[in-house]
């Protein structure tokens, strides 16, 4: 089973519920969710969930279930999970000529 840690206590919006904000009470996200999926934008996340995040202070956790993504096999969308950093919260203004760096690296962590 797919879990995501070190989410506890972080605000999100849920993208399918109009985006209405929660806060996140359990220890693992878990995707056995009623066949809907999940999408979610984590808010104001720390830098280190399982991936390694540096320049956008939001995080979205997704799994599309059996409805969203037509490339998997019949069963993989129970083990698929995407996490991506982004910066929707306090969006990233550059002025012109300006630039900016963001960063997301992903490893393997063993589970606690």
């Amino acid at each position: 089973q797919i879990q995501v840690e070190g989410l506890h206590g972080v605000n999100y919006l849920d993208q399918q519920k109009n985006r209405t904000r929660f806060t996140d009470h359990d220890k693992a996200i878990t995707f056995n969710v009623d066949k809907l999926g999940l999408d979610r934008l984590y808010l104001n996340t720390p830098n280190k969930i399982v991936v390694h995040k540096e320049g956008q202070i939001d995080a979205v956790v997704w799994n599309p279930w059996e409805k969203k993504v037509s490339d998997l096999g019949v069963e993989d969308y129970s083990r698929f999970v995407a996490v991506e950093s982004a910066a929707v919260h306090k969006p990233i203004i550059l002025e012109p000529g300006k630039e900016w760096k963001g960063i997301l690296q992903m490893s393997v962590v063993p589970s606690s």
